[in-house]
């Protein structure tokens, strides 16, 4: 791969393989990946989140943390740099921006999607599993999706670069391993791969 490292920016809505997209880049590409998830889950163990209001205020600190650590990761030639999360558009573009900047990095956003209703199975599912993490309210956010009118799709966040939009319906380790290398081809600026 030539020129500077990419920014691959793996986001969508709860339970759509953001976590399992980010594993299968570790893996197959030996990336380092940073993963808001794994940052709330610390800052509930330690600070606690009583309240829904009070995991949004841990999620946004998470973020932050989040943003704070890509802007001082070290960038190498080639390769890239995995942020996975579900970032909010109109909101986290600013701080992504500046990631870019300081990095001189390209930008590849990945950004999974799937029907609401698979959405909700999968958090029911995630709620039931033993040693799932109480910080992520997996019930109540398959309550909140119920609750919407209309998912109104994929929400790519407003920034400049390579967006890959996947439907992750049918997730299984074949679908997956063919994301990760769509991802794989457009960090390395092979676009005929893509």
């Amino acid at each position: 791969m030539d020129g500077p490292a990419s920014l691959v920016v793996v986001t969508g809505r709860p339970a759509t393989g953001k976590s399992a997209l980010a594993a299968e880049l570790r893996r197959r590409e030996g990336w380092p990946v940073l993963e808001k998830d794994a940052i709330k889950e610390a800052l509930v163990e330690t600070l606690g989140a009583a309240d829904p209001a009070a995991s949004r205020r841990l999620s946004d600190a998470s973020f932050r943390v989040l943003f704070a650590l890509a802007r001082t990761w070290p960038a190498g030639e080639g390769g890239a740099l995995v942020l996975e999360g579900n970032f909010r558009p109109g909101e986290h573009e600013p701080a992504l921006s500046e990631i870019l900047r300081r990095r001189a990095s390209r930008l590849v956003q990945v950004v999974l999607h799937a029907p609401r209703d698979a959405l909700v199975e999968r958090l029911r599912t995630r709620a039931a599993q033993p040693g799932r993490h109480p910080g992520h309210r997996d019930l109540e956010t398959a309550e909140a999706l119920l609750r919407e009118e209309a998912n109104g799709g994929p929400q790519p966040l407003a920034l400049p670069g390579t967006l890959l939009v996947e439907d992750t319906s049918g997730l299984d380790a074949r679908r997956l391993e063919a994301i990760a290398a769509a991802v794989a081809a457009a960090a390395a600026h092979r676009p005929w791969l893509v």
